[in-house]
């Protein structure tokens, strides 16, 4: 987009500006719904420096090829005050370098058939904070797809304590709801990237009761997630995929998995936290990631079951590395290192490293009291795991599976455990930067690439939804290959090392 004076897909919008203006830039609109209702594909919406302080509804649609950009004159601080936007059935915009505060019940909310929206550069501020449960971007509706967020910064006012705060009304940073699963419109193909979150009860809640057996689609990546008090990541929707995050200094679950259907928690950092990832569902993986000094236990296998969700089973968990994460003892048992699962469990644990005082593993009581799901409840079935290969240092004790090897970290002082000894994780989850596109590699064979880029390698558009196998575009380049991978599992693995 050139930003010249006398473009004429340019419309400015100044809130100072007399109310006879017509968009140019010497004589801009004064108010933004002025410009929407003139707005075309392929224009922008080009925002003064200034404070915009009304509720906006927003229904206008760019194209693929022509998407409408709303966004700050380069340069220049636009705040939206106290004021909630409102997108409702759109697609095809780009809203980027604006800057929300104290909007108290939430500053964006995106309903409806919402599809191929990107929103980019924004900072949330005080957003998403009213005593009733809150969120500052919300996605909700039916049917909205292929959305984009990226960039970001949700930045909650620090509290001294979180008393008073329940899981039902704890605020939120990013929502993105089920949608209308019972009649086929979910909320589907959501990305959510290299955002940043801090001081929520929620940083980013995926799904709700009923997405949990519906493949949706969503990429949660390389966001950062601090001091969040009930939960960093919480995810409800089937085949969601959560990789590259960093959380840190949540006091609850840093990353939890409530869904039905074959998510994927892989190449997370999760530094300092209560508990560190918890799975409950069937046919999750947990692979590559790095936990360091989560005091609740590193990963707990979920016995509990839901009406939305069932016990954990055919989990997968491998190479991932667990540094001094022994969960409190009970009575006169020597703590957990690495992972508690629950009874009534099944699933793989191999190639993992657990460095830490304590047993590698344990099977335990369900974390919550089982509830009758399907005529039958989780307690009392058998506990079915195969554990293999797994490496222990630093005071670990043995059991079936585990092997003491020798390991030397980087620097441990500086949280840098990269090491040499073949087990655990690897790349940059054992550093203690995050993510960087510029010089890390992602899992597996994909490539990084950035969700603002709209030409694929050979120059092609890139239309998110257009293609019902969504293959060829910015999802399908992410997932071509996973249905065909599910099609070889077998359930034969279990039939070792039985708990």
């Amino acid at each position: 987009m050139q930003f010249h004076h006398d473009n004429p897909d340019l419309i400015w919008i100044n809130p100072g500006s007399p109310c006879d203006g017509h968009g140019s830039f010497e004589q801009p609109y004064s108010s933004i719904e002025e410009g929407l209702k003139r707005i075309r594909p392929g224009q922008a919406l080009i925002l003064f420096p200034g404070n915009y302080v009304s509720d906006l509804t927003i229904q206008v649609s760019g194209t693929a090829r022509r998407p409408i950009h709303i966004c700050a004159a380069p340069g220049a601080t636009v705040t939206i005050s106290s004021a909630c936007w409102f997108f409702y059935d759109t697609s095809d915009l780009v809203v980027s370098g604006l800057t929300f505060t104290d909007a108290q019940s939430g500053a964006i909310s995106v309903i409806g058939r919402c599809s191929r929206n990107r929103f980019d550069d924004l900072r949330f501020i005080n957003c998403g904070v009213h005593k009733e449960a809150a969120c500052a971007l919300y996605f909700g509706g039916a049917g909205g797809c292929c959305n984009i967020v990226e960039n970001c910064s949700f930045e909650h006012a620090p509290r001294e304590k979180y008393g008073g705060i329940t899981p039902n009304n704890a605020s939120i940073g990013l929502m993105i709801a089920q949608g209308d699963a019972a009649t086929g419109s979910p909320i589907v193909n959501s990305l959510v990237r290299r955002n940043r979150f801090v001081n929520y009860g929620y940083g980013i809640l995926v799904g709700g009761e009923e997405s949990g057996a519906v493949r949706c689609g969503h990429i949660i990546e390389y966001n950062t997630v601090q001091n969040c008090s009930h939960g960093g990541i919480l995810i409800k929707s089937g085949d969601t995929l959560a990789r590259g995050n960093v959380v840190e200094g949540c006091p609850g679950d840093a990353l939890s998995v409530q869904s039905e259907l074959d998510c994927t928690v892989e190449g997370n950092r999760i530094i300092d936290c209560l508990r560190g990832i918890v799975v409950r569902g069937r046919g999750h993986t947990v692979a590559d990631n790095c936990l360091v000094r989560c005091g609740g236990g590193a990963i707990r296998v979920d016995g509990a079951s839901a009406p939305h969700c069932g016990a954990s089973s055919n989990c997968f968990i491998e190479r991932n590395t667990f540094v001094n994460c022994s969960s409190p003892s009970d009575g006169d048992d020597p703590p957990v290192a690495g992972i508690l699962i629950d009874a009534g469990t099944t699933g793989i644990v191999e190639r993992n490293l657990i460095y830490g005082a304590g047993k590698p593993y344990a099977v335990v009581q369900a974390s919550r009291p089982a509830r009758r799901r399907g005529g039958r409840t989780s307690r009392g079935e058998d506990t079915r795991f195969v554990i293999r290969d797994n490496a222990a240092d630093g005071g670990c004790s043995l059991l079936d599976g585990v092997e003491t090897i020798a390991v030397k970290f980087a620097d441990p002082a500086r949280d840098d455990y990269r090491n040499g000894c073949g087990s655990g994780a690897s790349g940059w989850v054992l550093a203690p930067q995050g993510f960087d596109p510029a010089v890390d590699e992602t899992p597996g064979s994909i490539d990084y690439r950035e969700a603002s880029i709209l030409e694929d390698d050979n120059g092609e558009f890139i239309i998110p939804g257009e293609n019902e196998e969504c293959r060829g575009n910015l999802f399908g380049h992410f997932f071509a290959g996973a249905a065909e991978d599910d099609e070889g599992m077998s359930t034969d693995y279990f039939s070792e090392n039985e708990a």
